[in-house]
């Protein structure tokens, strides 16, 4: 993946994909597709006076226009709005923009986010956007790549704990004697929580904050735990994306990681 940051905070993002065309159209234009790389729910009203809503949970959901809708080539929505962390500032065009080219083979999609303002206001969005942003289109390159067509399945969680970040990120990957050998596009053997081996690549990492790596017992799911260090105490967040998995296995899978999180320390909520 390339990515550019520009001054003026426009973020760009470039993949070469061994998938088609219509692969990745299907992936960032319906509803389906959505809902297996990027948010946990989506609709999507097609054409250029359509819109997609996107949705993270009851309390993080959302809807914006599309401008432009050219199928297998363009697609571009635009939100008109101010910064969520400051509303004082006033609006702007937020757009984000995927274009879809082929090339000797390859399907080259390139994404670009643009509009966040210079004012202190934008500061702590645009951060989480370019943050974020690689972790996500790493998942649409799982998709299209590994499992293309198929709807994942998601569990996800947060589990608070009394510890510091970085006592958190070590029980959660135990690497045994290995430790610190984690990288990225590199197997990797571990613990996960102290007891359930675990192989598969890591895809993405930035340690002692988040772990990506696919699962291989579990027809190449993947998993994203991610570390919110709060000082003397933390937050574990996991995300599992799985694709054509039973789905009783993935259900007991969840209970089993939430109990020995129970046992390790972890505050876990009602469901």
């Amino acid at each position: 993946m390339k990515t550019q940051a520009h001054l003026d905070r426009t973020l760009e993002y470039t993949l070469e994909l061994n998938a088609t065309p219509q692969e990745v159209w299907d992936a960032i234009a319906t509803a389906d597709g959505l809902k297996s790389w990027f948010s946990y729910d989506a609709k999507v009203i097609p054409g250029n006076e359509g819109s997609i809503w996107l949705a993270w949970g009851p309390d993080c959901a959302g809807e914006v226009p599309i401008t432009i809708w050219e199928p297998l080539h363009r697609l571009r929505t635009t939100e008109h709005r101010a910064p969520y962390g400051d509303p004082s500032l006033p609006p702007v065009d937020i757009n984000v923009q995927y274009t879809i080219e082929s090339r000797e083979g390859k399907t080259i999609l390139t994404l670009v986010h643009s509009g966040m303002g210079p004012e202190a206001g934008w500061d702590g969005e645009y951060h989480a956007t370019a943050a974020d942003w690689p972790w996500f289109l790493q998942n649409l390159q799982h998709l299209v790549e590994v499992h293309p067509g198929v709807v994942r399945e998601v569990v996800s969680f947060a589990v608070p704990f009394k510890i510091p970040g970085a006592e958190l990120w070590s029980m959660a990957l135990d690497l045994g004697a290995d430790a610190g050998t984690l990288r990225e596009g590199q197997p990797y053997d571990l613990k996960l929580f102290g007891r359930q081996a675990l192989n598969g690549v890591v895809k993405m990492l930035n340690p002692e904050k988040r772990f990506m790596g696919t699962i291989d017992a579990m027809n190449q799911a993947m998993l994203v735990l991610t570390v919110r260090d709060k000082g003397e105490s933390s937050k574990l967040e996991v995300e599992l994306s799985t694709f054509n998995v039973d789905e009783a296995d993935v259900k007991r899978t969840k209970q089993d990681w939430l109990a020995r999180l129970k046992e390790l320390g972890g505050k876990i909520a009602r469901e």
